[in-house]
């Protein structure tokens, strides 16, 4: 093709990639989290890709069972946050605000954080990662 063909085809693949990870409506805070992660919020509002590496690592179905991106990404990294997430929005347990301490969630915002910069990472690189090994990097980098 050369070399005008290849970067073409490049720009054409990351027009597409940013179109795909741009698809995924879903509002940033709300439901469980109701906006107690500050900083995780400004993160993934730095820049239009900050989105995409949580699709890249997730998937978008398990994504939409979710009232909001926070949500989402608390239950995946934080363990046993996805059980008390479902229970919120069945109506049988109360948010996250009422129930979690201060040092906790300066805890559980920082564990996010670096749970999105691996997610980053991953998806800048486009090597394939899954929640459960960004959980082991976390845990690692916590310990």
């Amino acid at each position: 093709m050369g070399q005008k063909g290849d970067e073409l085809m490049m720009c054409m693949n990351l027009v597409m990639e940013m179109e795909l990870c741009h698809e995924l409506r879903m509002e940033l805070t709300g439901g469980n989290t109701q906006t107690i992660f500050p900083k995780v919020e400004e993160w993934l509002q730095q820049d239009g890709d900050r989105w995409c590496c949580l699709e890249y690592v997730g998937s978008r179905a398990s994504m939409e069972s979710y009232r909001s991106v926070v949500d989402y990404l608390h239950a995946q990294v934080i363990p046993g946050a996805r059980w008390d997430c479902r229970r919120f929005y069945a109506g049988k347990g109360p948010p996250l605000r009422e129930v979690i301490v201060d040092s906790q969630r300066r805890v559980d915002e920082a564990l996010l954080l670096i749970a999105l910069e691996v997610a980053h990472q991953a998806w800048c690189a486009k090597r394939r990662a899954s929640w459960r090994q960004v959980r082991a990097v976390v845990e690692q980098l916590a310990a």
